[in-house]
């Protein structure tokens, strides 16, 4: 079977923390998160996860141990930018999450911006600090018939700022994300050209920088959002494919954690830019 057959859907976010109590808490507390799991798991030491569901969103918050876990504490953005949760009552939520303490992002400092290259009528959104400086983003889609729905509905998207867009959709592609939309964010140094990829239901927001951007770009590493996973039907023939794809490796073998019923199997991949790419398989 083929890797875009295989990938069935998303899985998780996984963002990395120096606090995992402090950042399940502030994820349960501001934005209505419910724990499905908390556990430690032998990797790379102790490692401390937690599980966190709203809707159709999953958030793997990873605590490594020691010097990992003073790292994990000072990181900052990555390639992987940051992510998006649809908000049909865009104003009414952005207003609860100030009055509950969330600071709005440096990217939006006029707070609610609309972006109207984007999508068929604009796209407005607002960006938030989230507990360990990750970039999260409310939004809503001016061309979307939400039918009376209300709060954060779960995923919109995932953004990754990239240097070559062709390349991140040749990569992407062999998984079966198909571009759905293009559009154009205006700078004084041009146009930043986006792109939304989807496969299943899952977006990935491309951003192609530009300028300053591109440079700044260049000088980041891995970032607080870790990797996206993406569930498979079975894990050792998605890792046979990837290999066959010409994909980078970051696991030479199966990797197994005792994480949800009866465990996971999982592997890593690089993407154009870096980006970590986890594919798992619920045992």
């Amino acid at each position: 079977m083929s890797l875009e057959n295989e990938i069935i859907g998303v899985d998780h976010l996984g963002i990395l923390t120096g606090d995992l109590k402090r950042d399940v808490a502030w994820y349960e507390e501001k934005l209505g998160f419910e724990k499905i799991q908390q556990r430690i798991v032998v990797m790379n030491g102790r490692t401390e996860i937690a599980l966190l569901k709203k809707e159709n969103l999953v958030l793997e918050l990873v605590e490594p141990a020691g010097r990992l876990k003073d790292e994990a504490a000072h990181l900052s953005n990555g390639k992987w930018d940051h992510f998006a949760m649809e908000a049909p009552e865009l104003e009414r939520e952005a207003a609860l999450a100030k009055e509950k303490g969330l600071k709005v992002h440096l990217s939006t400092p006029e707070g609610l911006t609309f972006y109207e290259h984007l999508g068929e009528k604009g796209v407005r959104g607002i960006n938030f600090y989230g507990p360990g400086g990750e970039v999260l983003e409310f939004c809503r889609d001016e061309a979307l018939a939400y039918h009376g729905k209300s709060g954060l509905t779960g995923w919109s998207h995932l953004a990754l700022k990239v240097e070559n867009m062709e390349s991140t959709e040749n990569f992407y592609g062999k998984m079966g994300f198909r571009t759905i939309s293009r559009g154009y964010l205006s700078t004084p140094e041009g146009d930043i050209q986006i792109h939304y990829l989807e496969k299943a239901g899952f977006v990935i927001e491309v951003l192609e920088m530009i300028g300053s951007g591109l440079e700044e770009l260049r000088q980041r590493k891995e970032g607080r959002l870790d990797h996206i996973a993406l569930r498979v039907r079975n894990a050792r023939e998605a890792f046979d494919e990837a290999k066959k794809s010409g994909f980078s490796m970051r696991n030479h073998t199966i990797q197994e954690l005792p994480l949800l019923e009866k465990g996971i199997r999982f592997f890593f991949v690089s993407g154009p830019d870096g980006e970590k790419v986890e594919f798992v398989e619920k045992i």
